[in-house]
């Protein structure tokens, strides 16, 4: 992950050359998706997101000001979790950062919490951690349960994720005791099938996905360990035929999210796993700006509510936290591919 000031089209390239690894160059043989396409849809969502794009000579793109830094954030987390190397625009940062401003200090809400954790696991992942005093002042050192509207999963995996990427500090065993008490309230709050719903949220994928990372990631204590394969297991079992996921059928963000459980939360996965994986990542296509037409020319869609099957396309291109969650899914199939563990097709 590399942050750069006023790069240019040929530093760029040149970047990638240098950071280019197995899955960049081909090496996969013949079962594997063509090469770096993942990466190279990832880096453009990160420009998208600074109002940039890379596509020719360095321009303006939409108004990054209509972006908010909660979006931001989700996308950059999501692709920097994934282990995608990008290329990030210092004014990004320089948003990020201004979120945890004082300035900007608003009343206590779930968003604002998602928000500030998100943008604090965000600069983490990105190599600039910051101090997580700001978290353990939102109400009982992030315990979740006050005040009202912070007793959503989503909002306390994305907590848990931030306080397990705060790292040792002055508050350490503040951090220690609140990553406890969230793992805790999370494992609590698992359905008996091993999934999780929020009420903010209507599919129940994306709000597994979120909360099995985050305690794969920092959960504490053997119970937390249990309820990740818990929500894999789930996944094995909600699969359709074929091949995808979705509530009531399949859609390619739930798709993703279902893939993000299986791939990013075992390493290496099951051999039932790798095959549920092979299927699954058969229904992905990458987040650009092509997407949305292809799926009308093909006759399929691809957001919530439109299926992998022939069903209504989507009109309008997907979210940018929904493109995210799709590419990291596929780079992370690409890379199993490329290492042998998943066949497609």
């Amino acid at each position: 992950m590399t942050v750069t000031e006023g790069w240019t089209r040929s530093a760029v390239q040149a970047a990638d050359t240098r950071r280019a690894g197995p899955a960049d160059t081909g090496a996969a043989g013949p079962a594997a998706q063509p090469p770096s396409r993942w990466r190279q849809s990832a880096q453009k969502l990160t420009d998208e997101l600074s109002g940039r794009h890379r596509s020719g000579p360095l321009v303006a793109r939409a108004d990054p000001a209509t972006t908010t830094v909660l979006e931001q954030a989700s996308v950059l987390a999501t692709l920097l979790r994934a282990d995608i190397s990008l290329l990030v625009a210092p004014e990004l940062i320089d948003s990020l950062r201004a979120a945890l401003a004082p300035a900007v200090a608003a009343p206590a809400s779930a968003q604002r919490t998602d928000t500030i954790a998100l943008v604090i696991h965000t600069l983490a992942l990105l190599g600039q951690p910051t101090d997580p005093g700001v978290l353990l002042d939102l109400g009982d050192g992030g315990a979740v349960t006050a005040p009202t509207g912070h007793d959503t999963p989503v909002t306390a995996a994305r907590l848990l994720d931030a306080l397990g990427a705060a790292g040792d500090g002055r508050r350490y065993y503040e951090v220690t005791a609140a990553r406890g008490r969230i793992s805790t309230w999370l494992c609590d709050r698992q359905r008996p099938d091993g999934s999780w719903h929020d009420r903010r949220h209507s599919s129940p994928h994306f709000t597994t996905a979120v909360c099995a990372l985050a305690l794969h990631d920092a959960g504490v204590g053997a119970r937390a360990s249990a309820a990740v394969l818990r929500a894999v297991d789930w996944v094995l079992r909600t699969q359709h035929p074929g091949g995808a996921w979705g509530l009531r059928y399949g859609t390619t963000e739930e798709t993703a999210s279902a893939l993000l459980v299986l791939l990013a939360t075992t390493d290496p996965p099951s051999a039932r796993m790798s095959r549920s994986a092979g299927h699954g990542a058969a229904h992905l296509t990458p987040a650009t700006d092509d997407l949305s037409a292809q799926d009308r020319q093909n006759g399929t869609g691809t957001g919530t509510g439109t299926g992998t099957g022939n069903h209504t396309p989507r009109p309008a291109p997907l979210p940018a936290a929904a493109q995210a969650s799709i590419v990291a899914a596929g780079h992370l199939a690409q890379k199993m591919a490329v290492n042998g563990v998943i066949g497609h097709g």
